[in-house]
């Protein structure tokens, strides 16, 4: 669906189980800055939840605003993913969530994440009518 992220050499993805411990999982780099989308994957099917970003184009600090810290510290309904993603996987009988993260802002790319992100679900929006359930 999102062929813009293909373009992107520094990317990969991982799986969350309720049961994971998510810092030990996430393979997102530490100092790298972009996007991530999460997909649920529950009775059978792929369901993405959300598309997120991380850092600007000109963040100083990437370590504080990389894709490993905002991953699993970002909040969903004030809590840290790290607390709340297990939560409602539990609640939803989601079987692991499939979290994608694409680094848009190295020496090839200068794209900033929250642009790439508004692209992303303006196309979602078309496609959908409304945003990923996990975006506020």
């Amino acid at each position: 669906m999102f062929d813009e992220t293909e373009k992107y050499s520094q990317n990969d993805h991982f799986f969350l189980r309720p049961d994971s411990v998510f810092s030990e999982v996430c393979n997102a780099p530490k100092k790298g800055i972009g996007i991530y989308i999460v997909y649920a994957l529950v009775n059978g099917q792929v369901i993405l939840k959300c598309i997120k970003a991380c850092g600007t184009a000109n963040t100083k600090d990437q370590e504080e605003n990389g894709l490993f810290n905002q991953i699993i510290n970002s909040t969903y309904q004030t809590k840290p993913h790290r607390w709340i993603w297990p939560e409602i996987m539990k609640e939803e009988d989601i079987v692991a969530l499939d979290i994608y993260w694409y680094v848009t802002v190295d020496e090839m790319f200068q794209d900033d994440p929250l642009a790439v992100k508004a692209e992303l679900l303006n196309r979602y929006i078309n496609v959908h009518g409304a945003l990923p359930p996990w975006n506020e």
